[in-house]
């Protein structure tokens, strides 16, 4: 069976715009990424078309050559017309919050299914337009060798850490630090009159959760 047509892959019209394109492609591989189907392998061919449908179709010279030659457009590569497209510039653009929060999200998929060693195939193919585009992604990374394997990998040695995820945090800790205060208040005390340690305990004591870093902050503690 020949490969399926690229654009019925993401599910978007021959003439798609850009914007088009990338967010068909998100949309596939949010819902196809094998940490969201595990086991499944009809989601895991689906999400390696999308990957592979994207590389192309955000790519303009490769869409512009898929466009004309089909499936069999790499074997074009050689021809006089074809140029090679020029390097991506290094990374200039800071992303949206928004963005960067999906792009946190994206790279702890990768990470959960390929450990911290991605196949660069599968980076550039998630990253594509933001890599060309020079967006500063979220990430501490390097292309090296798998010091198994020895094939050309993505090395992803730190992810940002989620400023959404310390807001909700943030959000859940407020009233139980009130809470706290009031508690310490009733025994005609403040949080400046007990260590770290004896606060943890009091905090144990009156059934709250607050956050380590949170109580460290509250007796001066950095």
């Amino acid at each position: 069976m020949g490969k399926r047509d690229y654009y019925a892959i993401l599910g978007i019209a021959k003439n798609a715009s850009d914007a088009d394109i990338k967010k068909a492609y998100r949309q596939a591989a949010l819902k196809y990424h094998p940490d969201r189907n595990p086991g499944n392998s009809t989601a895991a061919e689906k999400f390696r078309e999308a990957a592979e449908a994207y590389e192309v179709l955000s790519d303009p010279e490769q869409r512009k050559l898929y466009d004309q030659y089909g499936h069999d457009f790499g074997k074009r590569r050689g021809a006089p017309q074809y140029e090679e497209p020029t390097p991506p510039p290094p990374p200039h653009h800071r992303p949206s919050e928004i963005m960067e929060e999906l792009y946190i999200e994206l790279g702890w998929m990768l990470v959960n299914e390929h450990g911290r060693y991605i196949p660069v195939d599968i980076f550039q193919a998630m990253f594509a337009e933001e890599l060309r585009a020079g967006i500063q992604l979220p990430f501490v990374y390097e292309r090296t060798r798998h010091p198994a394997t020895g094939a050309t990998v993505v090395w992803l040695q730190k992810i940002k850490k989620s400023q959404l995820e310390a807001k909700k945090r943030s959000t859940i800790d407020e009233p139980n630090v009130s809470y706290l205060k009031e508690a310490l208040a009733e025994v005609g005390l403040s949080v400046h009159d007990l260590s770290f340690s004896q606060l943890l305990q009091f905090t144990k004591d009156i059934g709250v959760s607050i956050g380590v870093k949170v109580l460290k902050t509250l007796v001066g503690r950095k």
